[in-house]
């Protein structure tokens, strides 16, 4: 199937694709609560033809869609979840879920990856072997349905050689795509510190063990330290919560902080959080106070495969042309994709949703949206990818 077929291929079932998105887009679920979601997909599927399909994860989909020419496999994946926000966009699928929307543009994901099925299906005879296509619950709450999907064994029972997964990329014009080669995306534990000292007078701070101060040096040295010991590895330390609840002339007896940890780097991530502990509990013992450390372990850090990431670039670019293929900045934000990136040879890429008046809203917003031209380039990029990847594994 040569290029210029897929891309009229996709613009034949864009209305289709667009119908699915906005089904889901008005009927979103939260985390590990796609029930609706998962029925709907699965009486899409069957309805195109596309029959051998599993329930995983509790609310996620497996599909497997086989050419008919034996071969090896490859992994499509798409997140299903939506967030706890209440939607502010005005449009006839705009969501009917209170307090429920798709803000991440998983309805992107999912359509698309309906799209490139619907494509893979009805032109067999331009690829081998077999997709295993994976419609993912709880991308946005750890500890991520990634986790239940590998635990699952699905991965393994059809021996994928590599998982692909596509997002959303607002600010990104509809029709670009984007790729990073290697570290692309951090880890992201989150980080609960709680000073206790003993409180009082402000104007007797002699009689006081000053939990305020203590909390604050604590905040500023471990941002420094921390940053000493990366050196030149990407990270962040922030603190977001700083509750310290005494008033104009109280210290108060407990101060409690809440922050994230990122980075890019597992071996660093690993020593970094065995070091906050002493650096916070010598700056305790300093002012006389006790301080508690809880890190709780957030998604590892997302790695794309040199060699396959590299490979999918200039596919696209003999897709889409070389100006429309956008290599993308490292990002201190974090995905659950991260745990296939852990097992296996894995691509997360962007793809461009921003048009005239939709799509350059940020994700996780209440307006935001996308202009569903995209759909047309996420789906046929998708399933070009499939094709040249599985040609080249079964050459």
């Amino acid at each position: 199937m040569d290029k210029q077929a897929l891309l009229e291929n996709a613009k034949t079932i864009h209305p289709e694709v667009i119908r699915i998105r906005r089904h889901l887009h008005k009927y979103p679920e939260l985390s590990f609560h796609e029930n609706e979601t998962q029925a709907f997909l699965i009486q899409e599927l069957e309805r195109i033809g596309i029959n051998k399909i599993e329930k995983i994860a509790d609310t996620g989909i497996a599909v497997e869609l086989d050419s008919g020419n034996a071969g090896s496999c490859i992994a499509l994946r798409a997140d299903m979840d939506a967030l706890p926000i209440q939607e502010a966009n005005i449009a006839d699928y705009v969501s009917v879920n209170a307090g429920i929307m798709h803000a991440c543009g998983h309805d992107t994901h999912m359509s698309s990856l309906f799209g490139c099925l619907k494509l893979l299906n009805n032109n067999k005879s331009a690829w081998k072997g077999k997709v295993l296509a994976i419609f993912q619950p709880g991308e946005e709450v750890l500890p991520g349905g990634a986790i239940e999907v590998i635990k699952s064994g699905i991965l393994k029972k059809h021996k994928a050689q590599l998982i692909i997964a596509q997002h959303v990329m607002p600010g990104m014009p509809v029709g670009n795509i984007g790729f990073r080669e290697g570290p692309y995306m951090a880890s992201t534990d989150e980080i609960y510190i709680t000073v206790h000292g003993k409180g009082g007078h402000a104007a007797t701070p002699a009689l006081t063990k000053d939990t305020v101060a203590c909390a604050a040096e604590m905040l500023l040295s471990i941002k420094s330290e921390i940053k000493t010991m990366a050196k030149d590895v990407p990270m962040v330390f922030s603190i977001g919560k700083l509750i310290a609840n005494g008033s104009n002339n109280v210290i108060p007896s407990e101060v409690k902080m809440e922050g994230t940890f990122r980075t890019m780097d597992e071996s660093f991530r690993s020593y970094a959080k065995t070091q906050m502990q002493t650096i916070l509990q010598n700056i305790a013992n300093r002012y006389g106070t006790n301080v508690s450390l809880e890190i709780r372990d957030g998604y590892p850090s997302l790695t794309n495969h040199q060699e396959y990431t590299s490979d999918a670039r200039e596919f696209m670019q003999d897709l889409l042309g070389t100006k429309q293929v956008e290599i993308m900045d490292i990002r201190l934000t974090g995905e659950d994709f991260a745990y296939y990136s852990q097992k296996m040879p894995a691509i997360f890429y962007r793809f461009g949703v921003a048009g005239e008046k939709l799509g350059s809203v940020n994700v996780h917003n209440r307006f935001f949206d996308i202009d569903e031209s995209a759909l047309i380039y996420s789906v046929a990029g998708l399933a070009w990818l499939s094709i040249q990847f599985l040609n080249q594994f079964n050459s």
